[in-house]
């Protein structure tokens, strides 16, 4: 782990942790309670919290490549996330589910590419 990330979390624990162990003991000692699944994509420029302004404990997050949500299939494969919506689902009773997808990475590099070739297209139709 880079020493900067390190230094990081030591300050978090050193500065920031105090300031909020009595929310942190509430969510240990009274177990998870999220309202909202929140399924975004793995793209480390995407914060959920940072974005929906929610705190620790508010969010049950999942997060994978383009924030695809697999369709139901009752086969005994590996189903990580579908796995964790019907836990969100059935246990913790969540009563919201985002389905947040960004236009960056390779989503917004697909969307770019479309509009490019749309707009060739248009253009070339309009000649």
């Amino acid at each position: 782990m880079p020493d900067e990330l390190l230094e990081r979390l030591r300050s978090f624990k050193n500065d920031a942790f105090p300031q909020y162990r009595s929310h942190f003991r509430l969510l240990v000692d009274d177990g998870q309670k999220p309202m909202t699944l929140f399924i975004g994509c793995s793209d480390s420029r995407l914060v959920p919290y940072l974005l929906t302004g929610a705190a620790p404990g508010e969010l049950f997050l999942v997060r994978n490549v383009g924030a695809f949500v697999p369709p139901y299939d009752q086969s005994h494969g590996l189903h990580g996330t579908m796995a964790a919506i019907e836990f969100a689902v059935l246990n913790l009773k969540v009563e919201h589910i985002i389905i947040a997808i960004f236009v960056i990475g390779i989503v917004g590099l697909i969307l770019e590419q479309s509009l490019i070739l749309l707009a060739k297209k248009l253009t070339k139709e309009s000649s």
